[in-house]
């Protein structure tokens, strides 16, 4: 196409016309905008592995799909290995091991040949960056799961950590949501141990250089010296209590634990959430924390977790016709709202316009005044608001969604969103740390 025009300026408002009306065109007819969230191919493998694990893997889907739809995922994995076979946590990155190893035992357990070329080339990349062993804990915890590697590889987390008084040092309130939402259902998993047997030709036992090592807890974490000992001494404490049942409190601390995830893992009022921490790795081990208590699949709670966790999934028709999914570890609604309100406020619009309208509405109609875990540590101020990041949270808001929203919505103008981001500021203030 031949401009017009050379004027610079000219040109410039011309982009923006034409990026006003891409913004407007992907608004949701509610108001919100929600892009895809790309993760990497952990997302799943680990969702095989866990399919595997729960014993599903020829079950129909929660939706009524066949079990097909996980060769649709194992091809989407596929699609993301790299030309030297391994897989990456971002497009540039080196080889991730851990990722690599989940993925070669996924595409195995799918049926995929060893001696396929893919899988050889995996099976090398794993062999060549110091073996299965290097796997951090997060995936021997999958490995276990699998009777792949021994529970002693396996950091113990007791699930007294539950009862801990507020005073000690790492009591539940000192960690981030992130951290204690995957922690609680994994204590579930490493008390119970469900451990299902593999055939030894659908094991990874070629991918692992030192066996000895391959059982062993995994050092892979860089810390100081000391915490590394003292964490390992109570970790072989707590593996030597195991088999004497734990504490005297083990039974009265598990069933803490599952009211505590059954808690945030709601879906009814003021506290609502879709999913445990409404992102994908404690949703995953929500179930198998779940199946290791012995609750059945057809439970009203297990079937509302499948629901949650299968929505992240893309359906997708590769650029050859090849139908695909990928997994997003979670939805961005708020944040991306927030981000495209703030934008189209940035080019001169406010609360009359149409779109910013929709938008402020359905951000304030979000606004989240329940009292999650946050107001463990903060004396909530009158009068307070905040955001969370996905479509329903409200046991974790976060400053950043918060900081977001808040000023798209001071910048839009009109006297409820002043109001609403002056609610979410005075959140942001409770929120502030003493330094």
């Amino acid at each position: 196409m031949i401009p017009t025009s050379t004027d610079p300026h000219s040109a410039a408002r011309g982009s923006l016309r034409q990026a006003l009306r891409a913004l407007r065109h992907l608004q949701k007819p509610d108001g919100h905008w929600c892009a895809v969230l790309e993760g990497d191919s952990i997302l799943e493998s680990e969702y095989l592995l866990m399919k595997f694990i729960l014993g599903q893997e020829r079950e129909p889907m929660a939706d009524g799909r066949g079990p097909e739809v996980l060769d649709l995922i194992a091809e989407g994995l596929r699609r993301q290995q790299r030309p030297d076979g391994s897989w990456g946590q971002y497009p540039g990155s080196g080889i991730d091991v851990s990722a690599t190893v989940k993925g070669y035992l996924a595409l195995k357990l799918m049926g995929d040949d060893p001696e396929a070329e893919h899988m050889r080339r995996a099976r090398e990349q794993v062999r060549s960056n110091g073996g299965a062993e290097q796997c951090n804990s997060f995936t021997n915890f999958y490995l276990a799961c699998l009777g792949q590697v021994s529970w002693n590889a396996v950091p113990s987390i007791p699930p007294e950590v539950v009862l801990l008084p507020r005073w000690f040092y790492f009591h539940l309130s000192k960690l981030s949501a992130w951290t204690r939402t995957m922690i609680l259902p994994l204590s579930i998993v490493t008390t119970r141990r469900p451990t299902r047997t593999l055939p030894p030709e659908l094991g990874i036992d070629e991918l692992y250089l030192d066996q000895q090592e391959r059982n062993r807890l995994s050092d892979t974490v860089d810390s100081p010296r000391h915490w590394r000992f003292f964490f390992r001494t109570v970790d072989r404490v707590l593996k030597l209590l195991h088999p004497l049942g734990g504490t005297p409190l083990r039974s009265t601390s598990m069933r803490k634990v599952i009211d505590w995830m059954l808690a945030r893992a709601s879906q009814d009022g003021e506290s609502a959430t879709e999913g445990l921490g409404a992102i994908f790795p404690p949703m995953v081990y929500l179930q198998v924390a779940l199946k290791a208590m012995g609750w059945k699949r057809d439970h009203p709670v297990l079937q509302r977790a499948e629901r949650d966790l299968d929505a992240f999934f893309l359906d997708r028709v590769e650029d050859d016709g090849t139908s695909t999914i990928r997994i997003q570890p979670c939805f961005s609604p708020v944040w991306d709202t927030g981000i495209a309100l703030y934008a189209l406020t940035s080019c001169g619009l406010d609360h009359a316009d149409p779109s910013v309208e929709a938008a402020a509405n359905w951000l304030r109609e979000r606004e989240c005044t329940f009292k999650g875990d946050w107001s463990d540590n903060v004396t909530p101020r009158p009068g307070i608001g905040s955001w969370y990041f996905e479509y329903r949270n409200a046991w974790y808001p976060d400053v950043d969604d918060t900081a977001m929203v808040a000023m798209a919505l001071h910048r839009s103008g009109g006297r409820e969103n002043a109001e609403a981001a002056r609610r979410g500021v005075r959140w942001l203030l409770s929120m502030q740390n003493d330094d």
